[in-house]
């Protein structure tokens, strides 16, 4: 056939956004549908490969295909060839399954590595192989010797099935979907439903739901229309014809049966989880409201969510939350767009005996209350923008997202919803034309009118035992009746399986995926940086007239402090007044930034020192900004001993956004009722926040690293519930203004002395901006004694370290989470080496090597279905080697694993791979061109290595040529000297958070290999916290 199967369906430039064009295309024979979003704003090219998955049952059969399709064809079949392939040609796959769907995704740096990698990804799609020894190890099996279940997929599961979020949300479907229903089911699977799935069920689902016809490839990223087709339309060849089909949920029954409940009584179930503590559950409405078709429908559902939920001056916080004796500690919402939105408000944190209460006294307040016309203007007006600026930011991202959900349920393959929709801003616009009456009566007649499905959440002590109970009597059971033979035969099954599934993929295939010179495949974007004191320009825009003047403009002026800026082209602009934490001379107060990082949202002083109230403020906040908020780094991870103040904006709100800082700092009122009421929301949260094991995980270890010194321990709540409990007991017994405020002043005015030793970063575009106005507002604004005059030193985080940090090693930390049924480990080791030691790019390309897709640990712990996952990292700036193991089903063996590679390495027993090394290094290539797939990215990116890490903004280009220069001798001389340490007593400390029930046994294991161990139990009692810091809203800015 030709290599033009595809006729155009619809092709538009996104008005708003015009760097984006999005365009579809459908084989009329196989009806294959094909999605670009063309853009040229990131180097990444991103494919998003959607399957409609509806089923009737819980046995989990779309998740286990998510996973069994990526262990080969029939074409080529060889487990690793997708990945082993992806990681030659700077690429990485991933998939998820939801409700409805399951999205497989290929991650590129560049058309080239993608185009590479895009017709075995979609043979691996059509056909795959489907071995019983594939689901041996991805899906489910009993361990020959433990007897415990494992597999991926089943220990996936096991990890989350007993927590709170998972239970709530089966028991929505259970309640709100009938049988019959897609939408009823768990597509992840129960864990009972997995011990007894076999491969000929899934075998069978898949040849009735993976045909051509249900299958929709989205392509986003710069790449060359006509050669994304021939390429597409040499697999659609090999397709089988696709006439008459059933569209997934659209012409099924799941379809009839999602209706709004309109004036039928309301329909509530309780549902308890194993929890040790019982003072706390959750609360969810779930309403089934509009046609997803109805773009502008969807729209304003959204945005009275927004309106009801989004923030401190929303409905359901004011009334619920931000109380004195709050009924909960967070209100939120999701929306679900299937054939019908399903719109979902839960609250978390809220007292159990109060939970009937709670839901009562929330449907009355949604019956009576009558919208404020100006608020739910305001919030129309920030969603857009926030949108606007997502779209900017990872635009590709979001239509991805919307295209998926038409690909499902757009009446038919016109997309016309998604045309209309997404083409202008028309219905942003129709939606501000709405008066407070029509926006009243759309709240009545969806969120009250229409009848919601309640799902309240209790927690319950007794159900905690006997989930205990079950696991221990399946595995006693076992014992008692597996026989020797049967163990042997377990054994050899899960032998061959493995044999099976590592057979080598040939290395003329492997050489299909090869890029020559993998560095100019990326088409890198940049920014030009315009720093403080002389130092000097680069960048793109550097010579540029405008450029030219601000340089000549800050020679001029008189800065209190360092101002540096990223320039790109943008609307909007992103602020950051960052400063030492070393600024507050006295540590005892560092605590207290808990309650100083909300000083964006207290009452503030005006310019006539009137007090307006903090609802005022936080409006006029909204009308001037996007977002603000006060963080702990300089960009993502690092520096967290900084302390950030935070606005984006409106490039031509640069002004004020600067001044909204500034009274944040010098104007907040810190205001009794206010701390009291965050002090009360920050004390509930606790209770419910240590169910997440792994986070537990990280609080420990930061607990016993830093000092009281640190932000990090300041601000880590295994270190200061008890403080934070006494500030409120201070405020019961009338000693705000005596004990609290006095401190806070103090904080307040450690931070205003600061200030000339802080540091400003702007990311945005001058010529939105102003050239004029963008060193004037910080001199007119911050009038500071005696400027540094040159940029300040950085807080080394190393400084803080206590000492146990300093000399790990003879020591394991063991921590129990009664809340989390997985295992999770990380050992630390110290490595003192910097970015400029010799051994860096050998280490570098040594961990990108062990933990590459299909690399040494993925088959031998996370192929073996041991964990979830396991990596290893060398975290420069704190001098931290770590080796981590992720949901382990089996930690030991996950442990012993990996310590066995390292020294089969080490020792020559086993050879390094050629392919996986290349890889290696694609790999690294990637993951620079993705932590710069936005010009924001790479402006934090380049800042962060200019002013500290590497003091050299072209430090990454610099290390692609060392990469290429390693041997693999220097990676066997890097494995004795830096990994094996990780594996040896005297030089690792092992931290472990795990179930109770398996603290005895990992405590004998380490005792055995010389550690003295110490273990701390989370109780009933024990009021800790998953969250190591108040940051909440801080963003991933860069990984770099």
């Amino acid at each position: 056939m030709s290599s033009n199967n595809f006729k155009q369906v619809f092709s538009f430039n996104v008005e708003y956004s015009p760097q984006y064009t999005v365009k579809k295309f459908i084989s009329e024979r196989t009806k294959l549908q094909v999605v670009q979003i063309f853009s040229k704003a990131s180097p990444m090219v991103e494919g998003y490969f959607a399957v409609g998955t509806e089923i009737t049952n819980d046995s989990g059969i779309p998740h286990t295909l998510e996973h069994l399709v990526f262990t080969g064809s029939k074409k080529y079949p060889y487990k690793s060839i997708l990945d082993k392939g992806a990681n030659l040609s700077m690429s990485s796959t991933n998939a998820w399954t939801a409700t409805d769907q399951t999205v497989y995704t290929l991650s590129t740096a560049g058309w080239l590595g993608f185009k590479n990698v895009l017709p075995f990804y979609l043979d691996c799609l059509f056909n795959p192989t489907l071995t019983k020894e594939a689901f041996t190890t991805e899906v489910y099996h009993i361990d020959p010797e433990t007897l415990q279940d494992k597999g991926v997929v089943y220990s996936e599961m096991e990890a989350i099935e007993n927590q709170s979020w998972f239970i709530n949300d089966l028991a929505y479907k259970r309640l709100t979907h009938p049988q019959g229903s897609g939408y009823r089911s768990e597509t992840g699977g129960l864990t009972e439903n997995l011990r007894s799935l076999t491969i000929e069920e899934i075998r069978e689902y898949h040849a009735k739901n993976y045909h051509s016809g249900n299958v929709c490839l989205i392509i986003t990223g710069n790449v060359p229309t006509d050669e994304l087709l021939e390429i597409v339309s040499k697999v659609d060849d090999e397709l089988p014809t696709v006439d008459n089909f059933k569209r997934s949920f659209i012409e099924t029954d799941t379809n009839k049966f999602l209706q709004p409940r309109f004036d039928e009584p309301l329909v509530e179930k309780t549902v308890q989880f194993p929890e040790l503590d019982v003072s706390q559950g959750e609360l969810g409405f779930y309403w089934i409201t509009c046609d997803y078709t109805d773009s502008l429908g969807d729209l304003l559902l959204t945005i009275l969510l927004e309106y009801l939920t989004d923030g401190s001056l929303s409905v359901l916080t004011k009334k619920f939350v931000e109380i004195d004796h709050p009924l909960a500690n967070d209100v939120g919402y999701q929306t679900e767009d299937f054939i019908k939105v399903v719109a979902n408000v839960y609250f978390s944190g809220v007292p159990t005996k109060r939970l009937q209460e709670l839901k009562t006294d929330v449907m009355k307040t949604l019956s009576e209350h009558k919208v404020d016309l100006v608020r739910i203007n305001q919030v129309l007006e920030n969603y857009k923008l926030s949108y606007l600026s997502k779209l900017e930011r990872s635009g590709a991202d979001v239509l991805s997202s919307s295209v998926i959900t038409n690909f499902l349920y757009d009446k038919d393959f016109t997309g016309e919803t998604l045309v209309n929709g997404y083409k202008t801003l028309v219905d942003f616009d129709n939606a501000a034309k709405l008066t407070s009456e029509e926006w009243t009566d759309l709240l009545q007649k969806w969120f009250v009118k229409n009848t919601p499905n309640v799902i309240l959440s209790e927690p319950s002590a007794e159900l905690y035992e006997s989930s205990k109970l079950e696991k221990e009597e399946r595995l006693n059971e076992r014992k008692t009746n597996f026989t020797e033979e049967y163990k042997k035969e377990l054994a050899q099954k899960l032998k061959l399986a493995d044999d099976i599934n590592n057979t080598p993929v040939p290395e003329s295939l492997l050489n299909q995926f090869n890029i020559n010179d993998p560095s100019s495949a990326i088409d890198f974007i940049q920014t030009t940086s315009v720093p403080s004191y002389e130092s000097k320009i680069n960048g793109p825009a550097a010579n540029t007239e405008y450029i030219q003047k601000l340089v000549d403009l800050q020679s001029k002026s008189k800065l209190p402090f360092s101002i540096h800026l990223e320039q790109f082209d943008s609307h909007f602009v992103e602020i950051n007044l960052m400063l030492s934490s070393e600024v507050i001379k006295d540590k005892s107060l560092l605590p207290l930034y808990l309650l100083f990082c909300d000083s964006f949202t207290m009452p503030m002083k005006n310019s006539e020192g009137e007090i307006i109230s903090y609802e005022k403020t936080v409006s006029a906040l909204k009308d001037d900004t996007l977002s603000y908020s006060i963080q702990r780094n300089v960009v993502s991870r690092f520096y967290p001993e900084t302390i950030k103040f935070k606005v984006k904006c409106k490039a031509e709100n640069y002004a004020k956004g600067v001044n909204w800082i500034k009274r944040a700092i010098y104007d907040a009122v810190y205001d009794e009722q206010r701390i009291n009421v965050l002090l009360d929301n920050f004390l509930s949260s606790i209770i419910e926040s240590h169910r997440s094991g792994y986070n537990m995980l990280i609080c420990h270890i930061k607990d016993l690293s830093f000092t009281e010194k640190s932000m990090e321990k300041a601000t880590n709540i295994l270190s200061n519930e008890e403080y934070l409990s006494q500030l409120k007991d201070d405020i019961e017994d009338g000693k705000f203004a005596k004990n609290i405020l006095p401190q806070l002043e103090r904080f307040r005015k450690y931070i205003i002395d600061g200030l000339r030793e802080a540091h400003v970063l702007v990311l945005g575009d001058i010529q939105h901006i102003g050239v004029d106005n963008f060193y004037k507002v910080w001199e007119d604004n911050f009038a500071v004694e005696n400027p540094l005059g040159k940029f300040p030193e950085l807080p080394n985080d190393t400084d803080y370290f206590t000492p146990l940090r300093q000399n790990l090693g003879k020591k394991c930390f063991i921590l129990t989470t009664p809340g989390s049924d997985s295992s999770f480990l990380a050992v630390k080791a110290n490595c003192s080496i910097d970015y400029y030691h010799p051994d860096y790019p050998i280490l570098k390309l040594l961990l990108g090597y062990l933990q590459a897709t299909e690399g040494p640990f993925w088959t031998s712990i996370r192929g073996l279905g041991l964990a979830y996952g396991a990596w290893a990292y060398n975290y420069v700036d704190i001098k931290d080697l770590q080796f981590i193991v992720y949901r382990a089903a089996d930690l030991i063996k996950s442990y012993e694993a990996a310590e066995k590679i390292m020294q089969d390495l080490a020792e020559g027993t086993v050879e390094f791979d050629d392919n996986l090394l290349k890889g290696a290094i694609a790999i690294f290539l990637k993951g620079l061109a993705e932590s710069n797939s936005s010009f924001l990215n790479t402006g934090y990116g380049k800042y962060v290595r200019t002013v500290g890490l590497m003091k050299d903004p072209e430090f990454t280009q610099n290390m692609i040529h060392e990469l290429v220069k390693v041997e693999k001798s220097d990676l066997q001389r890097c494995i004795k000297t830096y990994m094996l340490p990780l594996f040896k007593q005297t030089t690792s400390s092992p931290f472990i958070a795990c179930h109770p029930t398996k603290k005895d046994e990992f405590k004998d294991y380490m005792e055995k290999r010389g550690y003295e161990v110490e273990v701390r139990e989370l109780q009933e009692d024990d009021d800790d916290d998953e969250s190591c810091c108040s940051d909440s809203d801080c963003e991933s800015e860069n990984d770099l």
